[in-house]
């Protein structure tokens, strides 16, 4: 196999280690590698870019976009290693990584052509995915992260409001996280900007509730009972 040697492949070695990814420096970086070797194999691999055309990124990331999500490769840095990052909706659905280009290159090309997480997992066991990400990917994250809060022992202080939460069919059908230990409850799971309420625990199991995209005034709750009400209230302006 016969390599071009031009000013792209130089500038590549001062920022890859010709020890670990020598193919990577002869080939101008991790882009151009991953398409020399899908051509090889016939695998087609359409709009795939860097990360950004800037410094050691311009070399060792890459991108391939898909209808839904992203497939992010970022290179190590102490061992030859392709980390692989499934990412949609803003949120890393599945990551895990491989020592061998051409591996990580089937990895993308799977996403890319529409295999779900699961598929993907059978077929490349490295890369692992979490139960709400195969939630998300079935369209109903919201049940299964209720399910996942209310079995946390990391939540257990606040299990009593989750549960008195949950116990609301209206309230239930918010997708609730926590964030800075603040609870809070999205109307849109998809959508953060489609407006949530805010629930901050004080001393003397008092509870502060805020609506972020109304400018109805934040209230205080002196309890559990009185915070469900209140949020009740603040679901007509959400």
């Amino acid at each position: 196999m016969e390599f071009k040697n031009d000013d792209s492949n130089l500038k590549s070695s001062s920022f890859l280690d010709a020890s670990l990814y020598p193919d990577l420096i002869q080939l101008g970086g991790l882009v151009p590698a991953m398409v020399h070797v899908a051509e090889m194999a016939e695998i087609d691999l359409p709009s795939i870019r860097p990360q950004s055309q800037s410094g050691r990124a311009r070399f060792s990331t890459a991108r391939l976009e898909s209808t839904d999500c992203v497939v992010l490769i970022l290179l190590g840095l102490d061992e030859r290693w392709f980390s692989i990052s499934i990412e949609c909706d803003g949120h890393p659905w599945a990551s895990g990584g491989t020592d061998d280009l051409m591996t990580a290159v089937r990895v993308a090309n799977s996403r890319h052509e529409g295999a779900s997480l699961s598929e993907i997992g059978r077929k490349f066991p490295f890369m692992h995915h979490s139960e709400l990400a195969q939630a998300y990917e079935s369209g109903d994250p919201v049940k299964t992260q209720w399910r996942l809060l209310l079995s946390d022992s990391d939540f257990h202080s606040s299990r009593p409001l989750l549960q008195e939460i949950h116990s609301s069919d209206q309230l239930r059908a918010l997708f609730p996280f926590f964030s800075h230990g603040v609870l809070r409850l999205a109307k849109d799971h998809s959508d953060r900007t489609a407006g949530e309420i805010w629930i901050t625990p004080l001393p003397d199991s008092r509870y502060r509730i805020k609506l972020t995209n109304s400018d109805t005034a934040d209230r205080e709750a002196k309890s559990i009972q009185q915070t469900i009400e209140i949020l009740l209230h603040f679901l007509d302006h959400l």
